[in-house]
C-alpha cells in the first residue's frame, strides 16, 4: 500500500509542500482560467478536489509529531539545491509557439531542486525503487505573474492518474488499503502498470531526463516538455552495490561532480502535434515522438560551485517552494490534474511555511542569503 500512496502523495504535490492542520474547504474556482484546448472542468470537480485535499490532510495530520518539522509530503529528500544558467532559444519552434518563456532568446539564473518523491524522506535509501524529481525556479521571468518561472519534473514520461474521476476514487482506495485497493487496482490495470514502472533506479541525477508528464500550454497549443542530460555530464559507470550503497548516494553523486565540473541539461518542448489523439485530459498516455517530436529550446547548465549542501542552502532547499502554475499564462498548465493542483497548492504551502514559522518568499537572485528581503528562505524551522 505504501508503494502507492507514494506515488499518489506525487500526484498532488509533487515538489510542493504539506499541511499540519485540517485544510478547510476549497470552494473557489474563480481562481482558474477559463477551459480551453480540450479541457474539462465543472462544480463536480472542484467538490472532488476538496474531498482529495481532505483525505490527504487528515493522513497527513495523523503522521504529525509534535515538535517535528513539517516536511513536503511529497519529494520530503531533497538531495541539493544547485545554482544554475538557463539559455532559453524558441527559434526552432513555429512563430506561433514562441510565446512565453519562449518567446525571444534569454539567458536566466535558475535554482535546480533534485529530489525523491517518497514520503519516508531521509529515512528510506537512495538505492531503493523510487520516483525522482527535478524543479527549476527560473528567476525573473517577465511575463510571470510572481516574476519567477517554476519548471515541476519527474523522472517518467508518463503521469499515473487520468483526471478528477480517476484520481478520486484512486486516492480514497489507496488510503483505505486492502480489498479497496486490490480491487480499484484490478478493475484499473493499465493504471496499476502506469504506477508500477513509474519507479526507477537512478545512477546519479545529472545521468536521468526528466518530464513535465503533464501538458502545459504553448500559446494556442498544448505541449510537454523534458530536461535531458548532456553527454559531457560526468558518468558514474553503474548503480553502487546494493548491499554497501551509501544511504544517501545520489546526494554524494551530485556534489562529487558539481563541485569538480560543470554539468548541463538540454531542454526541450513537445508540441502536440495530434491533439485528437493526445488528450489534454488524460496524461496517462505518452505521446508518439515520431508525430509529436521534442523540439530543443534551450540548456540548463550548473556550473562548478562550492558544496551545495550547506546548511543555509540546504535550509534553502527545504524552505522555497515550487508551483507548476507558477508561469506566463502562454505556457501554464492544462487539464483537471494541473486544476487540482492549483487549488491546492497554494493553502498547503502557506499552511506548511506557518506551522515552520518561515515566511513564505521567493528567491530573487542566486544570492537570496545576502538579501534581507529572502534571507528567511536560508534560516532552518523553529523546530
Amino acid at each position: 500500500m505504501k508503494l502507492f500512496a507514494t506515488l499518489t502523495l506525487l500526484a498532488l504535490t509533487a515538489c510542493s509542500t504539506s499541511s499540519p492542520q485540517r485544510e478547510p474547504a476549497a470552494t473557489a474556482s474563480t481562481d482558474l482560467p477559463p477551459v480551453e484546448l480540450g479541457e474539462k472542468w465543472g462544480p463536480e470537480n472542484v467538490d472532488q478536489t476538496n474531498q482529495i485535499v481532505a483525505l490527504f490532510v487528515n493522513m497527513l495530520q495523523s503522521e504529525m509529531k509534535p515538535g517535528a518539522t513539517v516536511r513536503r509530503d511529497a519529494h520530503p529528500k531533497h538531495h541539493a539545491c544547485v545554482k544554475a544558467q538557463f539559455a532559453i532559444d524558441g527559434s526552432a519552434l513555429p512563430p506561433d509557439e514562441r510565446v512565453g518563456l519562449y518567446s525571444q532568446k534569454g539567458l536566466y539564473d535558475a535554482w535546480i531542486r533534485f529530489s525523491n518523491a517518497d514520503p519516508s524522506g531521509d529515512a528510506k535509501p537512495d538505492i531503493e525503487l523510487d520516483q525522482h524529481g527535478m524543479a527549476v525556479k527560473i528567476l525573473g521571468v517577465p511575463e510571470s505573474p510572481t516574476g519567477n518561472h517554476d519548471l515541476v519534473m519527474m523522472d517518467d514520461e508518463r503521469f499515473f492518474s487520468k483526471d478528477g474521476d480517476n484520481y478520486l476514487p484512486m486516492t480514497e482506495a489507496l488510503l483505505k488499503g486492502g480489498g479497496s485497493l486490490v480491487k480499484f487496482l484490478a478493475m484499473h490495470p493499465r493504471q496499476a502498470a502506469v504506477l508500477i514502472s513509474s519507479r526507477h533506479h537512478v545512477i546519479s541525477p545529472l545521468q536521468t531526463s526528466y518530464f513535465s508528464s503533464v501538458p502545459y500550454k504553448l500559446g494556442s497549443h498544448s505541449s510537454r516538455f523534458m530536461m535531458k542530460p548532456c553527454d559531457q555530464n560526468a558518468a558514474f559507470p553503474s548503480l553502487p552495490d546494493s548491499g554497501s550503497a551509501s544511504k544517501n548516494y545520489l546526494r554524494e553523486r551530485l556534489v562529487s561532480t558539481v563541485t569538480k565540473q560543470d554539468s548541463c541539461f538540454d531542454f526541450f518542448v513537445e508540441p502536440n502535434n495530434d491533439p485528437a489523439k493526445n488528450d489534454v485530459e488524460d496524461p496517462t498516455v505518452a505521446w508518439d515522438h515520431s508525430v509529436s517530436p521534442f523540439v530543443k529550446v534551450g540548456r540548463i547548465v550548473i556550473p562548478v560551485q562550492n558544496d551545495p549542501t550547506s546548511q543555509p542552502q540546504m535550509n534553502l532547499c527545504e524552505n522555497i517552494s515550487m508551483d507548476p502554475w507558477r508561469a506566463p499564462a502562454a505556457n501554464r498548465p492544462l487539464g483537471q490534474i494541473n486544476r487540482i493542483r492549483k487549488l491546492a497548492y497554494s493553502r498547503i504551502s502557506a499552511f506548511r511555511h506557518k506551522a515552520n514559522d518561515r515566511q513564505l518568499l521567493e528567491p530573487r537572485s542566486l544570492r537570496p542569503c545576502d538579501d534581507a528581503a529572502t534571507a528567511d528562505l536560508c534560516i532552518s524551522t523553529r523546530h
